[in-house]
């Protein structure tokens, strides 16, 4: 929602917006035979929400000025191999599957942006987003610890620490080279490297009082730091037809040696499609459709071996 103050350079406006995350999962996996072979399940969601109240102001027709406010809210939940457990199977190290469900946390950054008309349809945007770090709070655990005796122990006080949302910089420019045709180009720039290093999960409080009273399981992620270029047209085909098409890349910001079938995160291209139809001023529909193609990545992994 925006307003436009009346006989004011100023605007407000506030959204709610899907600004992250991700989620898959894996069932019925099979487990790697130094596991004690089998199969099992693999998955992870992790989902930011933001609410994003605003101001811009138009310093004259060429130049506006704009900053938001971000209340993020974030949630994550992860199972590894949940029904797995076994000693001294591991490199010789026993190994404990988990599940880790319902932690969440709200932390806030800002976002400073800048819109530049030097003339006619042209318009430049500048955005510089602030990092933002946080620990997932009030989750629990499942341990397996079955190869103790122990069977699943659950643990009430789990936290996710080192969990961040990075610094950020974007600038793109739209014009028209011809009446017809918008043409949009954006660059960006994700710096994950100060933001996600090593996960750290930490539990506490188990329900059998012969389990280990705190855990703590270090999850690298090592991050690097992510540049995505866009390219978008928009071809108004006549007063009522809108056809759009676009292009997007980014190179991997996960390093393969921390790649899982639950932090799948290879694809570096998509493509888009989408058409809108205009019915009168005040409604359209319009559909679009994405296309990834197919990537894959072989990496050495200590729970999937050589050659996953």
């Amino acid at each position: 929602y925006a307003r436009h103050f009346e006989n004011s350079p100023l605007a407000a406006g506030v959204a709610l917006v899907v600004q992250g995350g991700t989620g898959w999962t894996q069932e019925d996996m099979r487990v790697n035979p130094q596991l004690g072979g089998g199969r099992d399940d693999m998955s992870a969601m992790f989902t930011v929400i933001k609410l994003a109240p605003a101001l811009a102001w138009e310093v004259n027709k060429r130049l506006s000025l704009g900053v938001t406010l971000g209340i993020n809210y974030l949630a994550a939940n992860e199972e590894v191999f949940p029904n797995t457990s076994c000693s001294n199977c591991l490199f010789g190290q026993d190994f404990s599957g988990f599940s880790f469900q319902n932690a969440s946390g709200t932390t806030f950054t800002t976002k400073w942006g800048l819109q530049y008309r030097p003339g006619g349809d042209t318009v430049i945007g500048v955005t510089y987003g602030t990092k933002a770090d946080i620990t997932l709070k009030d989750g629990y655990l499942k341990y397996n610890l079955s190869n103790a005796g122990l069977g699943k122990v659950r643990y009430d006080n789990a936290d996710l620490h080192g969990m961040g949302l990075p610094q950020e910089f974007a600038i793109g420019i739209a014009f028209r080279p011809i009446e017809k045709l918008l043409v949009s180009l954006q660059a960006k720039r994700y710096q994950w490297s100060q933001a996600m290093d090593i996960l750290s999960l930490k539990a506490s409080k188990p329900d059998n009082a012969s389990a280990p009273t705190t855990l703590s399981m270090p999850m690298p992620f090592e991050a690097r730091d992510q540049n995505v270029i866009g390219i978008g047209t928009a071809y108004d085909y006549d007063v009522s037809y809108t056809i759009y098409a676009g292009f997007n890349r980014a190179n991997r910001f996960l390093p393969e040696r921390n790649l899982s079938p639950a932090f799948a995160h290879i694809i570096q291209e998509h493509y888009t499609l989408g058409l809108a139809r205009r019915f009168d001023k005040k409604w359209q529909a319009a559909a679009g459709l994405e296309y990834y193609p197919l990537k894959s990545v072989t990496y050495n992994s200590p729970i999937f071996g050589a050659d996953s």
